[in-house]
């Protein structure tokens, strides 16, 4: 009797207090990877490229200056949807390229021209896809579609035959010149 009293206390204190706590959890751990994702982005089609080798970060957006080029485009594989890669130019003309691409193991790597291990900018990503974008009054640039799912399963039950899987989707529109194969 005091055994079972001691178990349904037990399950109302879970159910009432550390379910919830879990799947906040699950969902702050989803938002910040995807704002890790999204930051890295915007600084990288922000205009300028900074350089890596200044510890400052700044960039003075009239001049570029710490910065290793200015944004040339966006090239995008037509084969392979979770492929992209920013150009940027230098005032001597010499092309500097950034690529974005997700890796098995549902991460985001960004890969520098000269850096061949790449740094993984966000995790738990369920899909990352790159295409044109053509808006009205002859806009375009490039659309880009990221869903992160998390390993983690809510818990929640309410309300019923709702799915339990944790998960946040973005689109993001970038108005940017899309650079040609051979650049």
């Amino acid at each position: 009797m005091l055994t079972t009293l001691l178990g349904t206390i037990l399950a109302t204190v879970w159910a009432g207090l550390c379910r919830p706590v879990r799947d906040a959890s699950a969902r702050c751990r989803l938002a910040l990877q995807a704002n890790l994702a999204v930051t890295t982005l915007a600084r990288d089609l922000g205009g300028f490229l900074i350089n890596p080798n200044d510890d400052t970060g700044r960039v003075d957006s009239r001049t570029g200056s710490s910065s290793v080029g200015r944004l040339a485009g966006v090239k995008l594989s037509s084969s392979d949807p979770t492929f992209m890669q920013i150009g940027y130019l230098d005032n001597s003309g010499n092309k500097t390229r950034v690529t974005y691409q997700l890796q098995t193991g549902a991460k985001l790597l960004r890969t520098y021209d000269t850096d061949t291990t790449g740094l993984v900018v966000a995790a738990e990503v369920q899909s990352f896809n790159v295409a044109t974008w053509a808006g009205a009054a002859g806009h375009s640039g490039i659309e880009i579609t990221m869903t992160f799912n998390s390993s983690e399963k809510a818990t929640r039950t309410q309300p019923p035959n709702a799915p339990h899987d944790l998960s946040m989707s973005y689109d993001l529109v970038v108005r940017v010149p899309v650079l040609a194969d051979d650049w």
